[in-house]
Parts: structure tokens; sequence; C-alpha cells
């Protein structure tokens, strides 16, 4: 599901690139999502206006979806990750196929 979801986002963003130097604003998106996304530090650790645009990262849901059977800790809460990375590989692979398509057709 990790790979699915980062696969089908990484196409959607190279249908939006048009020159070799566009590829300087995947890390711009990149770095931050890697530093913030509870990689390093639990979510309780960034302020209360922060942690909902952490949670929106496809990162941050990766994560937990890894570190909490680790941890030992299975439960209901594991769909939300599940669910939001299917959703989000559904999306991306949907709007970057329809975007591919209508590029062949010109």
């Amino acid at each position: 599901m990790i790979s699915y979801a980062f696969a089908a986002g990484g196409l959607l963003v190279t249908t939006y690139l048009r020159d070799f130097p566009d590829f300087q604003w995947i890390q711009l998106f990149m770095l931050p999502m890697y530093l913030f996304a509870t990689t390093f530090y639990p979510l309780s650790v960034y302020p209360e206006a922060v942690r909902p645009l952490i949670q929106v990262l496809p990162l941050y849901h990766s994560i937990e979806l890894v570190r909490e059977p680790a941890l030992g800790r299975l439960g209901w809460d594991l769909l939300i990750p599940v669910v939001y990375l299917l959703a989000f590989g559904s999306i991306a692979m949907h709007v970057a196929t329809r975007r591919m398509t209508r590029t062949m057709l010109r």
C-alpha cells in the first residue's frame, strides 16, 4: 500500500514536470515531509496548530502503518492509514492516467 501510494503520487507529479529544473519542486516538498511526518519525533512534540498539516501527509500514514505493528499495537486504528493510502494512491493514479491520456491524444 505504501509503495502503491507513493508510486501513484510520483507518477502524478511527473505529469506536471515540464523541464529538468522542475525536479527541484519535488525536493521542496519531500524534505519537509520527511522531517515533519513523525519520522524522528512523535506527533505530540509538534504544536497543536501544525498537527493537522502533518496528519495530511502520506508519509505520516505510512509511518503509522509500519510503526504501530512493530510496537505491538494492533487494532482498528490501523484502518485509517490503510484507507488513506489506498485512497491517496487511487486518486493520484486516476488523475495521472487522465493527464497522460490527454497528453497522448493531443
